[in-house]
């Protein structure tokens, strides 16, 4: 967005620069790019909030399918496991894993 701000901008420059013009003229070129100004300022809050959006969506999804898999993965254990294990082992496993793989996740480049 920002070459296109810098072609606006040097626009409305080459208007304040035009002796030649009159005030009414230069009014209404104003006006103009203020419009697209306002498009600019849009187009780049859309932008900004998917840039913002999307990766935590995706790390979501990611966990929370980690998560499903992992518990699949215990219930599928012998119950030998379970007898060898304590009861909140299993949770707590589940939990710290989360906690390292969300970490891992949000120290992704941009």
């Amino acid at each position: 967005m920002l070459p296109l701000f810098t072609i606006v901008f040097g626009t409305l420059l080459d208007i304040f620069n035009n002796p030649s013009a009159s005030l009414q003229d230069q009014a209404s070129e104003i006006q103009k790019l203020c419009v697209y100004f306002v498009g600019i300022a849009i187009i780049s809050g859309i932008a900004a909030f998917f840039e913002n959006t999307c990766p935590v969506y995706v790390a979501e999804r990611c966990l929370r399918t980690a998560r499903h898999e992992y518990m699949r993965s215990l219930l599928r254990q012998d119950m030998a496991w379970h007898d060898t294990h304590r009861g909140g082992e299993a949770t707590a496993r589940l939990a710290e894993s989360t906690l390292a793989m969300s970490g891992d996740l949000t120290m992704l480049p941009p």
